[in-house]
C-alpha cells in the first residue's frame, strides 16, 4: 500500500551506472514498522532487478549479527553450487572468495536491518570498493549508518501513509477478517484501528 513510488525510485537507482559517483549502496531508512524490509523485498523480487544482477542474496544482519553465518549465508546465496564447499572455508578464504565474486559478476547483496557501523566493518571486506556493477541494499533505522559506509550512498527514506491511504488500508485490512455472520469482527477493527494510528507521523 502506498509502495509504487518507493518501489520504483528504489529500483532506478540500483540499476543507475554512474562512472563518475558510482553509488555502490542504496539504503532503505526509517522508524520500526514504517515497511522498510516489506520494500526491500518487492525491490529484490522485482523483475527488472533480477534480470539486471548476475546473482542475488539477502541475509539478515540484526542487532546480534553473526559475521560467519552472514558470510556463508551470502556466499551460497551467490553460488548455490557451491553450498557444499562453504563448510570447509575458513573465514579469510570466504572474504576473498566473495570479493572475488563481486567483482566477476553484478552482485546485489540486501543487509536487511543492519543496525551498527560494527556490523559493517565485520563484513565490509568482502565488497570491493569503485565501480563494479555490483551494489548494495540496506534497511536500517540508524539515519547515519548510509553515508558511514559509502560517501556516494543513495538515502531513501518511506513517507507515512496519509489519511486516504490510511482509510483505504483499514477497509481492505478489515474486509480480511469477518465473523461468521458477515459483520467486521469488531476486536479486529480496534486493532487495525490502533496499528495505522501508530503507522501515521
Amino acid at each position: 500500500m502506498g509502495f509504487e513510488e518507493d518501489l520504483n525510485n528504489v529500483v532506478k537507482h540500483l540499476l543507475q551506472v554512474d562512472d563518475y559517483t558510482p553509488s555502490r549502496v542504496v539504503s532503505i531508512c526509517g522508524m520500526g514498522g514504517l515497511g522498510k524490509t516489506t520494500l526491500a523485498k518487492k525491490v529484490y523480487h522485482h523483475k527488472d532487478i533480477q534480470s539486471h544482477f548476475h546473482g542475488l542474496a539477502w541475509v539478515c544482519i540484526s542487532q546480534q549479527y553473526q559475521t560467519r553465518d552472514n558470510l556463508q549465508e551470502i556466499f551460497i546465496n551467490l553460488v548455490p553450487e557451491r553450498k557444499e564447499d562453504v563448510v570447509n572455508m575458513e573465514n579469510k578464504e570466504l572474504f576473498e572468495q566473495l570479493y572475488t565474486i563481486h567483482q566477476s559478476k553484478k552482485c546485489l547483496v540486501v543487509l536487511d536491518d543492519i543496525w551498527s557501523i560494527e556490523a559493517w566493518k565485520s563484513l565490509k571486506l568482502a565488497f570491493p570498493n569503485g565501480n563494479t556493477g555490483s551494489k548494495i541494499l540496506l534497511t536500517t533505522r540508524n539515519k547515519t549508518l548510509p553515508s558511514q559506509i559509502d560517501p556516494y550512498h543513495i538515502f531513501h527514506e518511506p513517507q507515512c501513509l496519509n489519511d486516504e491511504e490510511s482509510w483505504d488500508l483499514l477497509q481492505k485490512k478489515s474486509l480480511l477478517r469477518r465473523d461468521g455472520r458477515g459483520n467486521i469482527n469488531q476486536s479486529r477493527l480496534l486493532y487495525i484501528l490502533i496499528q495505522i494510528k501508530l503507522f501515521q507521523c
